[in-house]
């Protein structure tokens, strides 16, 4: 069971990214990752989506030979991880911390209801 999580601060976000975020009170959860950290990693389940409260992420791929792409580099007031949303099983990609960031994850269950309320 994840804990619960704080509020979304509002300052530069989406008003509407907020409030979403906000009514979710269960299946949220704040992290803080340093840099380097794996958040998840390519295979592993894609049973979340992320938000970035503060920092930023890269996600990166590695081809079958062996070569790795930077796919994105998102960074606050943005989602990644948005494969879990659109049924897709295992994380195609890798997504480890620039910087000491803050996200948010939340359960895929639990933004897919949020988004339909």
């Amino acid at each position: 069971m994840l804990k619960k999580a704080k509020s979304v601060k509002r300052v530069g976000a989406d008003p509407y990214v907020a409030k979403l975020l906000d009514k979710i009170k269960v299946g949220k959860q704040e992290l803080s990752f340093e840099n380097g950290q794996k958040i998840f990693a390519q295979g592993d389940p894609a049973d979340s989506i992320y938000f970035i409260q503060s920092g930023r992420i890269k996600v990166t791929v590695i081809s079958a030979a062996g070569k790795e792409a930077v796919l994105a580099m998102p960074g606050p007031h943005e989602f990644f991880g948005e494969g879990s949303l659109v049924r897709q099983a295992l994380r195609v990609s890798t997504a480890a911390a620039l910087e000491l960031s803050t996200v948010f994850r939340v359960e895929k269950k639990a933004m897919i209801q949020s988004l339909h309320d």
